[in-house]
């Protein structure tokens, strides 16, 4: 007989599920078998938790010998990620900002798509999605522009970091 599934709160799934990402940032890790590398246990050890729900005690004092990270930031996103200093956390700052570039690209690479599938319309489709596409390229432009700007900061912070 199966096992049944038992109901997870949506804001305990939510909060794993930030937790578990705050992780990945700061491990690297993007797959579960790399993650169950870097923290030493079986791949199934990460089935386990993300059943459940739950970050094993264990796993937060393993990051925490390995990489200075702090339990309670892992858990809840708040307070100092690192325990020693800033360059920890200026190197993740960047981490961050590369996830959320990376993120704006595939949806820009989304949105490109989408409009060259436009090309191939007939006229009376081309008509209907014309006047939609534009303002979304509009749109997408003006995000380009933002990221564009993103990166260049992010350059100027990885320069800091290297003097």
């Amino acid at each position: 007989m199966p096992k049944q599934k038992r109901e997870i709160d949506p804001y305990v799934e939510a909060a794993f599920l930030d937790a578990m990402d705050r992780i990945k940032v700061v491990t690297g890790a993007r797959t579960q078998v790399q993650l169950a590398d870097v923290l030493e246990v079986r791949q199934s050890s990460i089935s386990d938790a993300k059943r459940r729900c739950s970050i094993p005690d264990g796993w937060l004092v393993k990051l925490f010998e390995s990489h200075n990270v702090l339990p309670t930031w892992i858990k809840t996103g708040a307070g100092a990620q690192y325990l020693d200093g800033t360059s920890h956390a200026a190197i993740a700052k960047v981490q961050e900002r590369i996830k959320v570039i990376t993120e704006d690209f595939a949806h820009l690479v989304c949105r490109v798509e989408d409009a060259l599938d436009v090309i191939n319309m007939t006229e009376a489709q081309l008509q209907q999605r014309k006047a939609y596409h534009a303002g979304v390229l509009s749109c997408d432009l003006e995000r380009a522009k933002a990221v564009a700007a993103e990166l260049n900061l992010m350059s100027a912070d990885v320069a800091a970091l290297s003097h």
